[in-house]
């Protein structure tokens, strides 16, 4: 396989976006939906959840892991899924918060033939939540590429979860503090939504912005190319993709002046370049004049005057070409 065959063309790319995009509102859709929760942890176990101790059949194909410094909440959004922390499996509906204290072994990655579910993990750090938005359907679980390394800074919001999972930990089952815990895991879930949706509208912006940008840079270096012949404004506008006046306007803000005046400074630039020489006609045509006429009105206008002030003609301080990445 060669490498042409390696490449993936930008309709591909186009659809996967798409994609991404339905799936993102899908779990918005269940992030911010009213439900309410149940909350499973090794010492604390909501009735409504159901648990067994696992057996060597249920460990060997799960891959376990633990962190001492980080503790971890599962919301499960849609579907079941079944987790191991320590010796015993949990059973986990749409509404569970299954939390992994710091130090719990549990279930890393999730084995073959689980049960179909949409899930998110909120990993608390020190001073930042990391957000994972996860989907098994049933073979092989994923994380979504565009939902990683989103991160909330919000002390106040990682000191109160702490602190009122230590309470419950310690025995506070009380209406005041499940209340309160599930009111932080309800702001959580907004901040996620929103920290998303607010990157999905940069990346918006930013694309916007350098498919603006590529055109443009495609017109200036075709008016270099052509040296202003052919370069009308309604002929840069089509080439463009944008109506004549917003053609002008973007122009203006990306190459810091007028289109005449880039193509007379793309002229005067070429024209220094010319054997002074040659015969006038073919200085005519590569300076992109349809006749000997209006190339002389235009030395006289964009030449000669400058060499009678300054002695030497000058270009404006503007960009001549700009490359594009």
């Amino acid at each position: 396989m060669n490498a042409e065959n390696l490449k993936v063309s930008p309709a591909f790319w186009a659809e996967m976006e798409t994609a991404v995009r339905r799936v993102w509102q899908e779990f918005k859709r269940d992030l911010l939906k009213p439900q309410e929760y149940r909350i499973v942890a090794p010492g604390y176990f909501d009735q409504g959840c159901s648990a067994r101790d696992a057996t060597a059949q249920d460990i060997e194909p799960r891959l376990t892991h633990s962190h001492s410094d980080m503790r971890e909440i599962l919301l499960v959004l849609e579907g079941e899924c079944e987790m191991l922390i320590g010796e015993r499996i949990y059973r986990c509906d749409a509404g569970t918060l299954m939390l992994v204290n710091a130090g719990d072994v549990h279930q890393f990655y999730y084995p073959a033939n689980s049960r179909p579910s949409r899930h998110v993990w909120f990993m608390f750090w020190a001073h930042h939540i990391v957000f994972a938005a996860v989907t098994d359907d049933g073979s092989r679980q994923r994380t979504l590429p565009a939902f990683r390394d989103y991160r909330c800074f919000d002390q106040y919001i990682i000191d109160a979860v702490c602190k009122s999972w230590d309470a419950l930990l310690a025995g506070d089952d009380s209406l005041e503090n499940l209340a309160e815990f599930e009111t932080l895991i309800r702001l959580i879930s907004v901040r996620q939504v929103k920290l998303y949706d607010d990157a999905l509208a940069e990346r918006d912006r930013l694309s916007t912005k350098r498919n603006r940008d590529k055109k443009l840079w495609n017109v200036m270096r075709y008016i270099e190319y052509q040296c202003g012949k052919d370069c009308s404004i309604d002929t840069l506008a089509q080439l463009s993709g944008y109506s004549r006046g917003h053609f002008i306007r973007l122009f203006k803000d990306y190459a810091g002046c007028s289109v005449l005046d880039y193509i007379n400074c793309q002229r005067r630039v070429r024209y220094q370049s010319l054997h002074h020489n040659a015969p006038l006609k073919i200085v005519a045509e590569q300076l992109g004049f349809r006749s000997v006429a209006a190339f002389i009105h235009w030395r006289k206008q964009n030449i000669d005057v400058l060499q009678s002030t300054d002695g030497e003609p000058s270009a404006p301080s503007y960009k001549l070409s700009r490359q594009f990445y």
